[in-house]
């Protein structure tokens, strides 16, 4: 550590000296410090939050491609009255962009958690609102299905949220999202 020290202070004086030298006479005596100099880089641009995720987590109105070819994305995001009372449902939209089939098993009951402290939302299953089911069947290539999931929580509560299904992970405000 003091010598990584040491060799800092030295690089700085040497620096400091070789400007001073150049500051004064312009005849060179030949004691000069020079210093290769570094590859110009320009600063990297300035960004934006939604520039600066993580690889392969998605904002709120992207589409994802899951391991399985699907193109999935969330079509809306709402406060609903249920048999089990107030909930937010949310709806996603899966399209088979591959060319093989995708089995109905192959869609994961998406997780939700939101709030700083990572809250995970309780899902749940209602056939007469038709919550929870996943998909139906089979997903030919070039079809779409809609799927309906429902959490108990409000959808004002979801302003810092994480939805994951499968192979997918959207990040962001979902407190307003409107489509």
């Amino acid at each position: 550590m003091v010598a990584k020290h040491f060799l800092t202070v030295a690089t700085l004086a040497a620096v400091g000296a070789a400007l001073l030298t150049g500051c004064g006479d312009s005849e060179p005596s030949g004691n000069e410090l020079v210093l290769p100099s570094a590859p110009h880089s320009p600063s990297p641009p300035v960004t934006t939050t939604e520039e600066r995720r993580t690889r392969g987590v998605l904002g709120p109105y992207d589409t994802g491609v899951g391991r399985n070819g699907a193109e999935v994305s969330i079509l809306s995001v709402t406060d609903e009255v249920t048999n089990y009372g107030p909930a937010t449902v949310f709806t996603f939209q899966i399209f088979n962009a591959s060319d093989q089939i995708i089995e109905g098993s192959d869609w994961a009951t998406p997780t939700v958690v939101y709030g700083p402290a990572g809250i995970p939302a309780e899902w749940f299953v209602s056939t007469a609102d038709q919550l929870g089911l996943g998909t139906v069947g089979a997903i030919p290539p070039g079809s779409r299905q809609t799927v309906r999931e429902g959490y108990k929580v409000s959808k004002a509560q979801l302003t810092e949220t994480v939805v994951t299904e499968g192979s997918l992970i959207w990040s962001g405000d979902f407190s307003t999202f409107q489509r």
